[in-house]
């Protein structure tokens, strides 16, 4: 095991063009004291060697891989004049930590071969940064320590009035600067291939609980002719430990448009391929250019007027400042309005003001993280065990430039394959089915707002085949053509021949002279509207676009007034009951 450790040290030295070694020793070539720690503990000890090498003899032993070893490797690492080995081992509240290897340092120590006895002990070190570890080293060795010995020349100096006048100033504040710095590749590299030495762990960069999920079916659900691209796309969740109930909402995490960012580093002078190391989210993160751009930021999303603010403090032309300032104004309030129904990103505001570049590590703070799309669930879990389905409609439109413009979590799902892996999270919504299935449900959905019904519809048909006693189920659907925009038709169609959906209301509003909308068809049942939510303790759901919730407002309570014996001013106060009671539930966009 110890050749096979040396022979991948030494591909890695033959890749990243530096010497590993199992053990590396640095420090003087007489020490009779040896330091000995792993990790980031060995980097602040060998730090702390050129003041100590000042005043003694030391050196410090670099453990890169914990085990296995043998004791000849450990003799042979250290200088002919060792007497001593301090093991540096961490300390914390809860007390010291199990030391993993002043036993294997012991063995070799006593077997290994040295021509004179060497001496091990154990050093704790009461926390992990670097003035901890190079104050045990100067204690173990007997030096004083470095921070008082600088406090009492310090006083001293002001005892006896130096006059330097520059040392007793106040100092002066530096810029204030993003937390992100460049990140150095043999750096990374080695955290990388040595994550157990450097504390390098991987995580999700997600400040919510996320989970890997494969795409396991995506098919175009309309016409490829049809102006309307609607996606159905189902995840195999298998192993990952989602779960979801009924109406909850799938958070998908997109990613910005490869071919978008290359172009924008090209525009903006960027090294797309420089690693750059900073803190977003709450997480030190390194990534290239290119990965910030693509995974992390929302470069083509909607800035706020903070960002027109912050950016004009690099402005080089005061025309582009004054501009950029005056959009943040009561008086620019109307432009900026305009900009942001024209879906002005936070890539055309850098590349409109030409005089206005911050570096990237400035952007790294600037610019917004990318945040999760959510989708309510098309799908039942009961139904559908080890599997979430949505559907989804691809947002596309054209900018006030003329130029074709797609929604960044849309066009990252239409551009998934079969297999690919996509990080989601799950998050709650209102749209719950009624707590008894024998209550009556009616659901009013536009478009992609046929998605939760469809899950709806699943779930009630999983408790029929139980035996349960199985409520009345009413579906108001919408869309402009039944050719071209029949969601789940064929299911639903299904779904109403078995009598599981008592009542398929369908409202295709293009395919007559007269446009005919879902509160058309809620108008024809007025009765039935008014007899389900105010006698027989129904629900009632609306899913989808924000306009017709007015209109599907007035059918209902124009149903109670004509068959509920409600008068016109109470029936609107009847609505806010059955909101209360989480019987009138809207899902709105």
């Amino acid at each position: 095991p110890a050749a096979a450790v040396e022979a991948a040290l030494a591909h890695f030295t033959r890749v990243f063009g530096r010497t590993y070694r199992q053990l590396e020793y640095s420090g003087s070539a007489d020490a009779e004291t040896v330091f000995v720690a792993i990790g980031e503990a060995a980097s602040h000890a060998q730090a702390a060697l050129p003041a100590v090498l000042k005043q003694r003899a030391a050196g410090v032993l670099s453990v890169r891989v914990l085990r296995p070893w043998t004791p000849a490797q450990v003799v042979a690492s250290l200088p002919a004049s060792t007497r001593r080995l301090v093991v540096l081992t961490s300390t914390s509240d809860a007390g010291p930590s199990p030391d993993a290897f002043a036993a294997d340092l012991l063995l070799a120590a006593l077997v290994g071969g040295s021509p004179s006895p060497i001496h091990v002990t154990c050093q704790s070190v009461y926390g992990a940064d670097q003035a901890a570890v190079a104050a045990t080293v100067r204690a173990a060795l007997g030096l004083e320590d470095e921070a008082a010995a600088s406090e009492d020349e310090a006083a001293a100096s002001q005892e006896t009035g130096s006059s330097d006048g520059a040392a007793l100033a106040p100092p002066v504040p530096a810029a204030a600067e993003p937390s992100a710095m460049p990140a150095d590749a043999l750096e990374i590299a080695k955290r990388l291939a040595f994550p157990e030495a450097y504390s390098t762990q991987v995580v999700p960069r997600h400040g919510e609980k996320t989970f890997t999920v494969k795409v396991s079916s995506l098919r175009r659900m309309t016409p490829a002719a049809y102006d309307r691209n609607i996606i159905h796309i189902e995840f195999d969740t298998r192993g990952t430990g989602l779960t979801y109930e009924i109406g909850d909402a799938l958070g998908v995490f997109g990613y910005n448009d490869a071919a978008q960012v290359d172009r924008f580093c090209v525009q903006y002078g960027l090294d797309a391929d420089q690693l750059v190391t900073a803190v977003k989210d709450g997480q030190t993160q390194t990534r290239s250019v290119r990965s910030w751009l693509t995974h992390a930021l929302d470069l083509f999303g909607r800035p706020s007027k903070k960002f027109y603010a912050a950016i004009a403090d690099f402005a080089d032309s005061g025309r582009d400042a004054d501009t950029l300032r005056w959009l943040t104004t009561s008086e620019g309030a109307a432009e900026f309005k305009a900009r942001v129904a024209d879906t002005v990103t936070y890539a055309d505001i850098l590349l409109e003001f030409t005089s206005v570049r911050p570096s990237f590590l400035f952007l790294v703070d600037l610019i917004a993280p990318i945040k999760p799309r959510h989708y309510s669930i098309a799908s039942s879990a009961q139904m559908h065990p080890g599997s979430v389905h949505l559907c989804v409609v691809t947002v596309e439109w054209t900018n006030g430039r003329g130029e074709h413009r797609t929604g960044q979590c849309t066009r990252y799902l239409n551009s998934l394959a079969i297999g690919d892996d996509v990080v989601v999270s799950v998050k709650p919504s209102v749209m719950k089915l009624p707590p008894l299935d024998s209550q009556p449900v009616i659901m009013a959905g536009l478009g992609t707002g046929m998605a939760p019904f469809r899950a709806f519809i699943e779930e009630r048909a999983v408790r029929k085949l139980q035996g349960a006693d199985v409520g009345p189920m009413t579906l108001y659907f919408g869309s402009r053509h039944r050719a071209m925009e029949y969601l789940y038709g064929e299911e639903l169609e299904a779904y109403h021949a078995d009598g599981l959906l008592t009542n398929l209301r369908l409202a295709f509003s293009r395919d007559q002279k007269s446009k005919v909308y879902i509160q058309h068809k809620m108008q024809e049942d007025s009765e039935l509207l008014a007899a389900q939510l105010l006698s027989g303790d129904g629900s009632f759901y609306l899913c989808g676009p924000t306009w017709p919730a007015g209109d599907v407002k007035d059918a209902i309570t124009g149903a109670f007034t004509a068959h509920g014996g409600i008068k016109p001013s109470e029936a609107s106060k009847h609505i806010e009951e059955l909101k209360e009671s989480e019987r009138y539930i809207l899902e709105v966009y």
